[in-house]
Order: structure tokens, then C-alpha cells, then sequence
């Protein structure tokens, strides 16, 4: 049973990204081609702002339980990691001048969570709220470094 949820969550995660390609690239397009070109000012403050409203339009989910049960953190996490998640992306799409390399990321960052079902959970169907939160964190925090370095290089090449 174990190496049969194992053996599933590992061929999510590999299939996952390539069947859902086409769905995250019409995402990118729009969040990190489409919306930036109608702000003429792409400071890193407005990449955060616009992708906090992309964290915000989740809420609609978020209320109705399908991404996570607790809507009063629920809603303030989407929207805090929408923004680094989705800082990060486009600053990834900034540097490489692609849509690929952030639809590429993207496809990785969210088909990634079967694998954590591997490691950690004793039944399929759940896993444990705190491991997980503190691996979200943790992830935040190295995006959030990230995009910084990232930004701070891309800044004085334009310069």
C-alpha cells in the first residue's frame, strides 16, 4: 500500500506538470505577460501588489474549501505566497525575457506536493498540517531571498 501511494504520488508529480503545461502557460501569459505591460512603472513593489491580487482572486476557492479548509488563515496565506510565489516568476520571466522558464517553475512548484505525501503522511489522503505549513514557510523564505539577490542583479544590469 505504502510503496503503491509511493509509486502514484511520484507519477503525479512527473506527469502532473506535462498535462497541465498548456493550463499553466495561458496563467503565465496573462500574470506574467499581459497584466505587467499595463503598469508602466515593473518595480518590485508592484510585482508584489499585482500578485497579491492574483492570491486574492483565489479567495473565491478558499471560500468554498476547495484549497484550504481554514478560511481565516486560508485566505492571508494564498495571497502572502501568491505574491512571493508569484514575484518570483515574474522576475524569472523579466531575466529570461520567457514565458517558459515561469511556466516551467510554476508547473514544478505546484505539482510538487504529491512527493510530500511520500515522506510524510501515514494516510493517503492527509498529511500533517504543521510539516507542511513549516515547508511552505521555509520555501517562502528562500523565495522571498531569492527574489531579492534576484532583483538586485537584474537591477544593476539595467543600469
Amino acid at each position: 500500500r505504502v510503496l503503491f501511494r509511493s509509486q502514484l504520488a511520484v507519477g503525479a508529480s512527473v506527469l502532473l506538470p506535462i498535462i497541465l503545461f498548456p493550463f499553466f502557460f495561458l496563467q503565465e501569459l496573462v500574470w506574467r505577460d499581459w497584466l505587467p505591460k499595463q503598469y508602466p512603472d515593473s518595480s518590485l513593489k508592484n510585482m508584489l501588489l499585482l500578485n497579491a491580487i492574483w492570491g486574492l482572486w483565489q479567495a473565491p476557492l478558499i471560500i468554498l474549501g476547495q484549497i484550504y479548509s481554514n478560511i481565516w488563515l486560508g485566505i492571508p496565506a494564498i495571497i502572502i505566497a501568491s505574491s512571493i510565489q508569484g514575484t518570483l516568476l515574474s522576475l524569472v520571466t523579466r531575466r529570461t525575457e520567457s514565458l517558459w522558464a515561469a511556466t516551467i517553475a510554476r508547473a514544478i512548484i505546484f505539482t510538487s506536493y504529491p512527493l510530500v505525501i511520500i515522506f510524510h503522511s501515514n494516510d493517503a489522503l492527509s498529511t500533517d498540517s504543521l510539516l507542511i505549513g513549516l515547508y511552505g514557510v521555509f520555501s517562502l523564505i528562500l523565495m522571498l531571498g531569492y527574489i531579492f539577490w534576484l532583483n538586485k542583479i537584474t537591477s544593476k544590469n539595467a543600469s
